[in-house]
């Protein structure tokens, strides 16, 4: 039986991986996408999968392509569009591609200190550009520093047993936040001892 499971996903992974690699030769000029994903289907036999608001079918394209993948030919065409190209079996799905809202603005170095009610430290609290991946955390003193930051970004600073706070930049190069303890938070803390 296990050997049965192994050999069925090692011939959907052969399946799967021939799909990537298949190859179109295309040479047409200023003709509608429908045209071009047509051609691709006659010439590998994957089928396309799409919404209308994502792709334009009637949209004028040109493209050549000698023995190229697949994959490639449609991120070159559909590359004004925002697409994301997906091969599973005998479909391409394109899907919009997904998009984290970068905050504008010019970008500098932000710095500054998190501290409790009482004046003191917070080690290990996080500090993260609201909206995007880029953050750090404080050092032992409660200190932070992090790059690239749009001056008109929003931090979000949040910490264990702390009110999560968004605090907004507004052009400012640093920063000083005192946390509040979250009571209601601390109420619901139930200790277990073995």
């Amino acid at each position: 039986m296990r050997n049965r499971f192994f050999i069925l996903l090692f011939f959907v992974l052969i399946g799967m991986s021939t799909a990537f690699a298949q190859k179109v030769t295309l040479n047409l000029q200023k003709v509608k996408l429908e045209n071009v994903l047509s051609s691709i289907t006659k010439q590998t036999g994957l089928t396309f999968v799409y919404s209308q608001p994502v792709i334009n079918p009637n949209q004028i394209v040109s493209v050549n392509a000698m023995n190229e993948e697949v994959a490639s030919v449609l991120k070159r065409i559909l590359d004004g569009n925002k697409v994301e190209v997906e091969i599973a079996n005998t479909k391409i799905y394109l899907k919009p591609k997904k998009q984290t809202p970068q905050p504008k603005g010019k970008s500098g170095k932000i710095s500054g200190k998190v501290l409790d009610g009482k004046g003191e430290a917070i080690i290990g609290a996080s500090i993260l550009v609201k909206g995007t991946t880029n953050g750090t955390i404080t050092d032992l003193d409660g200190n932070f520093s992090l790059p690239d930051v749009p001056s008109n970004a929003d931090l979000i600073v949040s910490y264990i047993g702390f009110k999560s706070q968004n605090i907004a930049l507004e052009g400012k190069n640093e920063l000083n936040v005192r946390m509040q303890e979250d009571t209601q938070l601390i109420d619901e803390v139930v200790v277990v001892g073995y």
